[in-house]
C-alpha cells in the first residue's frame, strides 16, 4: 500500500490542525498504556497482561502511524528561511543520529561506571 496517498486523503479530509492534535491524543493515550504496563506487569493474571500488552501495542501503533504521516507532511518543508536551509525531513534525521549517539555515549558512561565497581 503507498502511504504517501493514504497520508495525503488524511490531511485532504481533516487538514493539519486536526492531525496535530490527533498526534497529541495518540501520544496521550500511549503514555496512559505504558503506565498500564508498569502496574499490570506484576499482576497474576494472564489474561490482564495479554489485554494490557496488546492495547500497549495498539497506542504504539497509532503513535507510530501518526509520526509517519506528520513526517511525511512536514518532511519538505525547509527549517529556516535561509536559502540553503534544511529540510524537516533532513533536520529530523539529523537530530535522530545526534540523539543516538548521545544515547550510545550515556551507555558506554553506564557500561564503565559498573565495570569499575
Amino acid at each position: 500500500m503507498d502511504m504517501s496517498k493514504v497520508f495525503e486523503k488524511c490531511f485532504e479530509k481533516w487538514g493539519i490542525n486536526a492531525q496535530l492534535a490527533m498526534m497529541a491524543e495518540e501520544s496521550s493515550e500511549l503514555s496512559v498504556a505504558s503506565l498500564h504496563m508498569l502496574r499490570n506487569a506484576k499482576t497474576d493474571s494472564d489474561e490482564k497482561r495479554t489485554k494490557t500488552l496488546k492495547a500497549f501495542a495498539e497506542e504504539m501503533a497509532d503513535v507510530q502511524l501518526m509520526l509517519d504521516e506528520l513526517l511525511y507532511y512536514f518532511g519538505g518543508f525547509p527549517i529556516d528561511h535561509t536559502e540553503n536551509s534544511d529540510s524537516f525531513h533532513d533536520y529530523f534525521y539529523q537530530v535522530r543520529a545526534y540523539k543516538v549517539n548521545r544515547l550510545l555515549d550515556r551507555l558506554e558512561c553506564v557500561s564503565e561506571e559498573n565495570s569499575q565497581k
